[in-house]
């Protein structure tokens, strides 16, 4: 194989992994978000600004994950899109 494929297996390899990882935890904060929001619910003396800020602090966790989300596909688009041209002669003249 050349370096060129094993490079893009790489990144598609890394890819993969990542999504898998995201999704798995973006699946536990979901959860862990409904159990608190309804457990806060079912508090008749909890503060109404208290449970307010619970929630607001969950749509911004989820905000913020997904600019996380698109931060990193852009990431592996750039890497993908990148040419690997120069790529096998870096190595051709490692071996010189």
């Amino acid at each position: 194989m050349d370096n060129k494929n094993i490079t893009k297996q790489m990144i598609q390899y890394n890819k993969s992994v990542f999504e898998n990882a995201f999704t798995m935890i973006s699946l536990l904060q979901d959860y862990a978000t409904n159990l608190s929001s309804t457990l806060v619910s079912q508090i008749p003396w909890f503060p109404e600004d208290a449970k307010n800020g619970i929630l607001e602090t969950a749509e911004m966790f989820k905000e913020a994950r997904a600019n996380y989300k698109m931060a990193m596909d852009d990431g592996f688009l750039k890497l993908q899109d990148m040419s690997f041209s120069n790529f096998d002669d870096m190595f051709r003249n490692e071996n010189k």
